[in-house]
């Protein structure tokens, strides 16, 4: 599915830009590092050509039909979050990675298991369709923070 447009590139810059700034102050601390993405997608973002974006890169790629075959693929908040916790001198604990589309959650799942070499954090991997697990998954997240054993920051996207 196609999303966004020139912008989305530096939106997901930020969020990684972001990432990396939350893992540095949170370096020392003691808590579990969470990362919740609500919308993860499949790790991957086509972008939508316009006249003012893509569709410009598009059209060094020959004629209409030519440029009707090319996709502009970036990397999404998902990738660039695991990245951005894998070089880190303290990356997250744990992953949420939660989407609509089970598709794009299996997809994520394979392309992080294809992209990532191993071991890393605990990963969940969660569709919208398994409500009730997603019910349990936050009652987990807010037992971490209502513990007398243990504390943890989040970072939602």
């Amino acid at each position: 599915m196609s999303w966004g447009g020139p912008w989305s590139e530096l939106k997901l810059a930020c969020i990684e830009d972001y990432a990396k700034s939350y893992l540095q102050v949170m370096k020392n601390k003691p808590w579990c590092l969470q990362y919740v993405d609500a919308f993860a997608g499949s790790g991957l973002q086509r972008l939508k050509t316009t006249a003012h974006g893509s569709e410009s890169v598009a059209s060094l790629f020959g004629d209409a039909e030519d440029q009707d075959a090319v996709r502009l693929f970036i990397e999404g908040s998902p990738i660039r979050a695991i990245r951005a916790s894998v070089e880190a001198s303290r990356g997250f604990d744990e992953f949420f990675f939660i989407d609509a589309n089970t598709r794009a959650c299996k997809d994520l799942e394979r392309r992080v298991a294809s992209e990532f070499a191993l071991p890393l954090p605990e990963m969940h991997f969660r569709s919208s369709a398994m409500l009730k697990k997603h019910t349990a998954m936050l009652r987990r997240l807010e037992s971490w923070t209502t513990s007398s054993t243990g504390s943890a920051a989040y970072l939602l996207m």
